[in-house]
């Protein structure tokens, strides 16, 4: 992730340990012991490291809106602003400024009939 983002790896680690709770709701989790020794079995893992942090893609993105001096990060958040942008339905679409005109002008005629 460190590379991915162009971070130092202590500035992932900072951040992984300040947010972990949130983190770790995302996906993030770390593997020791047997859990290591059971995926190594079958994948190879060429660094002896006492664990491995497997990173869901959703992680890797929560990271990317919590680092802040990264522009990899400044383009993930940016990212993924424009996709909520368009796929918010939630988000009142209003009405063009002519329909707004026009509905007015039929409400001024309805009023002046009365």
């Amino acid at each position: 992730m460190a590379e991915f983002y162009e971070v130092p790896k202590d500035t992932v680690k900072s951040t992984v340990k300040n947010n972990k709770e949130e983190l770790e709701s995302d996906g993030l989790d770390v593997l020791t012991g047997q859990q290591l020794k059971d995926v190594g079995s079958i994948v190879d893992l060429r660094s002896k490291s006492p664990s491995l942090t497997i990173w869901t893609p959703r992680t890797a993105l929560r990271l990317g809106m919590l680092l802040r001096d990264s522009e990899v990060a400044k383009a993930v958040r940016t990212s993924l602003l424009d996709v909520a942008e368009k796929s918010n339905p939630i988000r009142p679409q209003l009405p063009a400024p002519k329909e707004i005109a026009e509905a007015i002008a039929n409400s001024l005629k309805f009023l002046s009939l009365q």
